[in-house]
């Protein structure tokens, strides 16, 4: 048999398979990285619903899966010093130790070896060149839940702050739906070639959960986390309920009640309300909207008892003192420049203090398979942006400091 050939048309294919061996390997340690991530947290989810009891099959379920993404949460991101949205310290999420590191196993090394041996066998035609004219056209940022909430938010200013950077031209456009599966399934859909990408939170978990989509989630998409938020309660100025106590007895002496918007049956924002509610020994009616603006205004208008949603969704309501905070998932009470305090809800459930801060992720999303030449070039926007002086500028003014 003979030995496979290289062949090259001139030294810059050279470089175009260099680079191409790279990005191979890249997404190789990746895969491997988030796998192991995937197997130790699936083994912690086990363990943890298998001690818990209570409610129905589905409560309790779900109750696992609240507490397993606090733990996970705490352990991945650390302790988020300042409340409110903040942008996170580094583009992708690290989260393998370092035995991990170095526990590619011998099948997954000769995988690798014969998927670089295959490339080094294929002959690069001398037309071929690198994405160096990507863009050629608008990139499209297909947004997971509705305009103006705190997903929407955070994407149309990096959107905006990228083609500042690049000059590239970026549109942004919703699809809200299904707990971003309406988003999520058409960005799948679409080819690989960094035109079509997902803006979303929380590493799009929710929709494999939720049952929507038969993928997983990190063996298909590329993540860049932009920054991340506070869960927050909060009621109309005239609502009867003027503290989280006053919510507690009301649910205690007649379950199921009291109603509480969420940005969709199976997001985040329902499932911290559970987890507080569930801390709380409370039950409550959670109705679902189309994200977390939606979630703002139906609390505002008393469509429900309780505005669930972000700090962030809130705050500017509650400094025009429209609505009042009942707690919020931060560590320490947050204080604003008029006085007004917004509880943490450590302090109301000591209970749930050691799992705190916890909140979203908010995250930009490419298809795994899109050239690795055009993920470096948007990682690189993408950066720009998350640095810049207008996306910090924006995060200032929808936090709580």
């Amino acid at each position: 048999m003979s030995r496979p050939c290289i062949k090259f048309d001139n030294t810059s294919h050279q470089k175009i398979l260099v680079l191409k061996l790279l990005g191979m390997l890249r997404l190789l340690v990746a895969r491997t990285r988030e796998d192991a991530w995937a197997a130790n947290w699936a083994a912690a989810a086990h363990s943890n619903q298998a001690q818990r009891q209570g409610g129905g099959k589905v409560g309790v379920q779900l109750q696992a899966h609240c507490h397993d993404l606090i733990e996970c949460c705490a352990h991945c991101e650390g302790r988020r010093k300042k409340p409110g949205i903040k942008i996170a310290k580094s583009m992708r999420e690290k989260t393998m130790t370092k035995a991990d590191k170095f526990s590619l196993n011998r099948r997954q090394m000769l995988a690798g070896g014969t998927a670089a041996m295959g490339a080094m066998a294929i002959t690069i035609p001398a037309t071929q060149a690198l994405a160096s004219g990507y863009p050629e056209r608008p990139i499209s940022i297909v947004v997971m839940y509705g305009a103006g909430g705190g997903t929407d938010t955070i994407m149309r200013k990096l959107a905006s702050e990228m083609a500042a950077a690049k000059g590239w031209k970026v549109n942004v456009i919703n699809k809200p739906g299904a707990v971003g599966a309406v988003a999520t399934n058409y960005v799948h859909a679409q080819a690989a070639d960094g035109y079509t990408v997902l803006g979303g939170a929380n590493y799009n978990k929710f929709v494999r959960v939720m049952g929507h989509v038969d993928f997983v989630p990190w063996e298909e998409w590329s993540f860049f986390q932009a920054a991340s938020a506070l869960a927050s309660w909060s009621v109309p100025i005239d609502s009867p309920f003027q503290t989280f106590d006053d919510v507690v007895q009301a649910a205690k002496a007649n379950p199921g009640s009291i109603s509480i918007s969420t940005s969709g049956t199976g997001g985040l924002w329902h499932e911290l309300a559970m987890i507080v509610g569930s801390f709380a020994g409370i039950t409550l009616n959670y109705i679902p909207y189309k994200g977390g603006k939606n979630a703002t205004l139906a609390g505002m208008q008393g469509e429900v008892d309780i505005a669930g949603g972000g700090v962030h969704e809130h705050i500017e309501l509650i400094r025009a003192g429209k609505m009042r905070c009942l707690q919020q998932t931060g560590t320490e009470d947050i204080v604003l420049d008029d006085g007004t305090v917004l509880p943490t809800v450590g302090n109301l459930l000591p209970s749930i203090a050691s799992f705190l801060p916890v909140g979203p992720t908010y995250n930009f999303i490419m298809k795994r398979d899109t050239p690795v030449d055009i993920q470096a070039q948007v990682e690189e926007a993408f950066i720009a942006a998350a640095n810049s002086a207008g996306f910090g500028e924006m995060l200032d003014k929808n936090s709580s400091n």
